[in-house]
C-alpha cells in the first residue's frame, strides 16, 4: 500500500484517457469521461472539489472484486491522513430486503455506499440494478449510480455484441428516465490468464463510451497496466491482469484495490467538472 501512496503523492501518472489501445503498450489518452490507467492522478484533485464530492450520494453495486475496491477506498482514507475521507456505508444483499436501510442511509448522509450483491448471473445483475433504480426508490436519493460485472461473467449467453446490447438498452433507458443521475459504466475485470470473451465485451464498452461521452471506469485497462505503464497482453493480444495487483489471479490485493480507489475519486471529480 505504501508504494501506491508514494506513487499517488509523487503524481507519477498523468491525467485523462479514452478509447482502446489494442496492440499498443501506451496508456489510453483523450476525453475526461474515460478513467483508465493514465487517469489515476487523484492527488491533483483540488480540496474544493473533494469537498463537493463528499456531498454527493454515490451508489456502487458489485461482487467480490467490488468489495476489494471498497476496501481500497477505506485504505486510502486511512493512509492519506484524511485527505480522501468520505462518508461510507456498505451492505450485502442480492434482493430488496435491506433496500430501505440503504435509502434511509442516503437520506440521512452524503457519501459513498456500496452493495455487495454477489453473483446472481449476467442477466440478473442487469435486471437487479434496474429494479433497484425503478421500483425500490434508489433513484430518488442518488447523484451517481454504478454497477459492475465480475470476471466470472464472461460466461454470458450469445455474442459479446448481444451482451453489450443488453447492458446498453437497460442503461440508456435508466439515463432517459432519471436524467439527474450520472450512471458510470465499467469494463469487465480481467484475470492473469487471457480471455477473448471479456476482451470482446470490453472493446464494445470502450468504443461506446468514447463515442457517446459516457463515464467509464476502465478497470480492465487499469488492471493490465503495471505501475510503470506497461500494458500486459498474451500472445493473442488478450489483456492480462498484472500479477502485482492480485494474490490469486483474479481478485485485487491491496495495491490493485487502491488503484481502483483512485479511479473512483477521479471519476467523481470529473463528474463534478474537474478536468
Amino acid at each position: 500500500m505504501n508504494v501506491v501512496i508514494a506513487c499517488l503523492c509523487a503524481v507519477l501518472l498523468v491525467s485523462c484517457g479514452t478509447g482502446s489501445n489494442a496492440g499498443d503498450d501506451q496508456p489510453l489518452s483523450g476525453g475526461i469521461t474515460i478513467i483508465d490507467s493514465s487517469a489515476l492522478n487523484a492527488a491533483d484533485i483540488p480540496d474544493a472539489v473533494r469537498a463537493e464530492i463528499r456531498e454527493m450520494d454515490v451508489y456502487f453495486e458489485h461482487a467480490s472484486v467490488g468489495s476489494n475496491i471498497s476496501d481500497g477506498i477505506d485504505a486510502l482514507v486511512a493512509e492519506s491522513g484524511g485527505r480522501f475521507a468520505i462518508g461510507r456505508s456498505g451492505w450485502s444483499s442480492d434482493g430488496s430486503e435491506v433496500s430501505q436501510d440503504m435509502i434511509d442511509w442516503y437520506t440521512e448522509h452524503d457519501g459513498f455506499g456500496d452493495n455487495a450483491r454477489g453473483n446472481p448471473g449476467f442477466a440478473s445483475k442487469i435486471a437487479g440494478f434496474e429494479s433497484r433504480m425503478r421500483t425500490e426508490g434508489f433513484a430518488d436519493v442518488l447523484d451517481v449510480a454504478s454497477w459492475k460485472f465480475c470476471y466470472i461473467d464472461n460466461d454470458y449467453a450469445g455474442s459479446a455484441q448481444d451482451a453489450f446490447d443488453a447492458v446498453r438498452v437497460s442503461t440508456e433507458a435508466l439515463e432517459e428516465d432519471f436524467p439527474d443521475i450520472t450512471f458510470v459504466w465499467w469494463t469487465m475485470p480481467i484475470c492473469t490468464g487471457g480471455d477473448s470473451s471479456r476482451d470482446d465485451y470490453n472493446e464494445l464498452v470502450r468504443a461506446y463510451c468514447v463515442q457517446t461521452g459516457r463515464y467509464l471506469i476502465d478497470i480492465a485497462d487499469i488492471e493490465c497496466h503495471d505501475p510503470a505503464g506497461n500494458r500486459l497482453v498474451d500472445d493473442e493480444m488478450r489483456e492480462l491482469l498484472y500479477s502485482g495487483y492480485t494474490d490469486d489471479g483474479g481478485h485485487l490485493n491491496e495495491s490493485g484495490a487502491e488503484r481502483l480507489a483512485l479511479a473512483w475519486w477521479v471519476a467523481l471529480a470529473r463528474i463534478r467538472g474537474w478536468q
